[in-house]
Parts: structure tokens; sequence; C-alpha cells
């Protein structure tokens, strides 16, 4: 009875006929002197990336290229980490 229950309320990711959106994200800085810079990351599906950077993590986690204990991703394996997650990509502006 729970889990039709649940099969009711919670809904899956909405069918798109193979086709996902991305997500930008926009990020502008600005040092004491005024200079500025941004830069705009752009990532697959908000689904899709979840699955391919935690499994990216695994296998750096299986190679023995993290160090013990918890850390973010970029604190772990760099800030690039993003980068090598297929479907990203930076720019700056």
């Amino acid at each position: 009875m729970l889990g039709r229950a649940i099969q009711r309320v919670v809904k899956g990711t909405p069918s798109r006929g193979g086709q996902t959106a991305g997500a930008s994200l926009w990020g502008r800085v600005r040092d004491a002197e005024g200079r500025s810079a941004e830069a705009t990351l752009e990532t697959p599906d908000g689904y899709l990336f979840t699955v391919l950077s935690a499994l990216a993590s695994v296998d750096r986690v299986a190679a023995g290229g993290s160090p013990p204990g918890f850390s973010t991703p970029a604190a772990a394996f760099g800030p690039d980490f993003v980068l090598s997650i297929p479907g990203t990509d930076f720019r700056r502006e």
C-alpha cells in the first residue's frame, strides 16, 4: 500500500524524447581594486550531470586519487575536476 501511495505522489524526471536540457551557471568576482572577471559553466542536464560526476568521483577514489576523509570534489580532485565531466564547458567572459 505504501508503495502505491509513493508512486501516486512521487514523479520521476519528465520524458524529453531523448533530449535533455543543460544548465548554465554564471558568476562574477570583483577584487578590492575594482577589477572583475566573469565566467559561465555549461553542464548537461542536472540528473545526468549528477550521475556522471558521481561515477567520475568513484573512479578517482578507487584509483587512489583522493585524500582520506571528507572533501568536496574540487578539494579532493582539483578545481578542474568539473571540466572532466562529459558535456561540461567553461567560458571566461
